[in-house]
Order: C-alpha cells, then structure tokens, then sequence
C-alpha cells in the first residue's frame, strides 16, 4: 500500500471487486457512485490500518510486560532499549506464538511509541468515517466492504 491514497478515477464504474474482511466473501458492486467510491478507499485504508494497530497493541502490550527486553526483534523498534534485565525467553516463547506479529517485525522498521500514536490517530480518523456502512456487506449486518489488495493496489 502506498502512503498516498489512490483516486476515485482509477476506480471502474462496473465489477469492481470488493471484500468484506468478516465473511471473507468475494464480490463486485456496479454502479457505485463517487462517493461510494471514496468510502471503499476510506474502508481500505482504514482496514490495512487497524490490521496493523492490532500488530502494535501485540507488541506494546509484551513491552510494556518486559520493558527491559532486548529481543532481536523488539530491540530496534524501542526509543529507549532495555539493558537486558529481563527475561527474553518469555518474550521469545509470546512472539513465537504470533507468527503473524513476528513476520510484521522482521518486515517494518520504525520507532514504536511514534508508529504507534501515528496509527491510532489515523485508525480513529477512518472509523469515523465509516460509521454510515455506505458500502456494505450482503451476508455480515453492520460490516464494510474493502478492495481487495491486488485491485487496490493496481489503482493506487
């Protein structure tokens, strides 16, 4: 995903492939008018967004657990790292439990108290925004639709 959000004009005005991130259904709306599809734009970006306040709230939560860890993975992403005075086998065995949170960590670089009140702002911002399910889906009641990451990609 780029840090700049794609263009309405990018998107089609028939089949345009939209997901709902509950079901896990695949469809395509037609006829969506601008304003639906700023929303499926606002809807994705505030999905990858809240995907990774998730992995965010993981870490600071072991952090602020083990706040003197050095793990390999947590270590770079610390302003202040600890000075080893805690126990990084325990920090080892709850990361190895999170393949998911363990592949973020080794892909992304960044300070975590910054990232952290970055994401939040952001992911506050988005729901908001969301509230009206303008686009939702068919088969979950009170959940937005998001373009897949391939199309969103593509016009982006």
């Amino acid at each position: 995903m780029s840090i700049f959000s794609p263009d309405i004009r990018n998107i089609a005005d028939f089949d345009v492939p939209v997901r709902c991130p509950t079901c896990d259904t695949d469809s395509t709306r037609d006829g969506l008018s601008d304003t639906e599809k700023q929303y499926l734009i606002d809807a994705t970006m505030y999905h990858e967004f809240y995907v990774e306040y998730r992995f965010l709230l993981a870490m600071k939560a072991i952090v602020d657990r083990y706040p003197g860890t050095q793990h390999p993975l947590l270590r770079d992403k610390l302003e202040k790292p600890g000075r080893g005075f805690t126990d990084d086998v325990k920090v080892s065995k709850l990361l190895m439990a999170q393949p998911e949170l363990c592949a973020f960590l080794r892909k992304c670089n960044f300070s975590l108290d910054k990232r952290f009140s970055f994401i939040q702002e952001v992911t506050t911002r988005y729901r908001r925004k969301l509230l009206s399910f303008l686009v939702a889906c068919n088969d979950c009641p009170d959940q937005y639709l998001i373009l897949p990451d391939d199309y969103f990609g593509a016009i982006g």
